[in-house]
């Protein structure tokens, strides 16, 4: 009876340990379990943040014909995702780098010289439409805006220059031959001598527009002025001695008298006009005796 009871504990203890083991295993099994599915979530994870990358390489490499001798239909039809525009400015933005330039200081030691973002060169050909920075805009205005202000300096030095109107008189014969007078106005800087200026004027002749329109100068050619001079109202007015000889007669001494006596006159100080050759003076001109030798005003004509 002491022999059936050992063994029915025994049998106890055997199913104990047994149970015991089992549940043990079970525990295991468990773990062992919950760490593959862990393991498999992870590369589930990895697999759709990287599916591109995956996909990419399997296809390119061709792991799977490699391994199996073909490759899946759905390794051979798949495509690799294109790069947005947005992507690729984020990538654009990633792939800029810093290029620093260097130069030599005073005691040759190399310094930094200055730092600016680099663009790949594919990159840069897509912003090259771009507007010009603010900075720079700016820049060109202020600079206009100098050029434009010079200008208007040098525009108004230009006309500040003090003006003065000059009368010279001219001739213009008239189709039945009658010498009529003719007036004219310029605007002439001015100057300190303003009667010796005119009569040089006069002198030279009729301008480009005014002998065009028939205004001629009866005064003898290769006639000078030696001097000019006012007192009293009276301008003694000293020519070269080509004044005396008029090849038109009558008629073109009394014109270059009228000239002379005209232009002259134009002046608010100056009422008559003494005529003197070569300093001295005379009392007619030519062999028709053209009375010069008293102060001639424009009631003589």
């Amino acid at each position: 009876m002491v022999s059936n009871e050992l063994k029915n504990n025994d049998k106890t203890c055997l199913f104990r340990y047994n149970y015991a083991m089992a549940n043990k295993n079970k525990k295991k099994s468990g773990l062992t379990a919950a760490i593959w599915i862990l393991f498999t979530l992870i590369l589930v994870i990895v697999f759709l943040v990287k599916q591109n990358d995956i996909m990419s390489i399997l296809k390119e490499t061709d792991f799977f014909k490699y391994v199996f001798g073909q490759n899946p239909e759905f390794i051979e039809n798949y495509e690799p995702q294109k790069i947005t525009e947005n992507n690729e400015d984020s990538i654009l933005q990633q792939e800029t780098d810093t290029q620093t330039e260097f130069t030599l200081s005073t005691d040759n030691n190399l310094v930094e010289k200055n730092t600016q973002p680099v663009l790949p060169q594919e990159k840069i050909s897509t912003k090259s439409e771009n507007a010009l920075p603010t900075d720079t805009s700016k820049a060109t205005e202020s600079v206009k805006t100098e050029a434009n202000n010079e200008e208007a300096k040098v525009e108004k030095t230009e006309n500040a220059i003090p003006m003065r109107n000059e009368y010279l008189c001219f001739i213009v014969i008239e189709g039945n031959g009658s010498v009529t007078r003719k007036d004219v106005n310029r605007q002439v800087p001015k100057n300190d001598m303003p009667l010796t200026k005119s009569l040089n004027d006069l002198l030279s002749g009729p301008s480009y527009d005014e002998a065009n329109n028939g205004y001629i100068s009866l005064i003898p050619e290769g006639t000078r002025l030696v001097s000019a001079s006012v007192k009293d109202h009276i301008a003694t007015i000293n020519f070269s001695s080509e004044f005396l000889y008029n090849k038109f007669g009558v008629d073109g001494f009394h014109g270059q008298l009228m000239q002379v006596v005209y232009t002259a006159t134009a002046f608010n100080t100056i009422d008559s006009v003494q005529i003197l050759i070569d300093g001295e003076k005379t009392e007619f001109l030519g062999s028709e005796g053209i009375w010069i030798g008293s102060p001639l005003s424009r009631h003589d004509f």
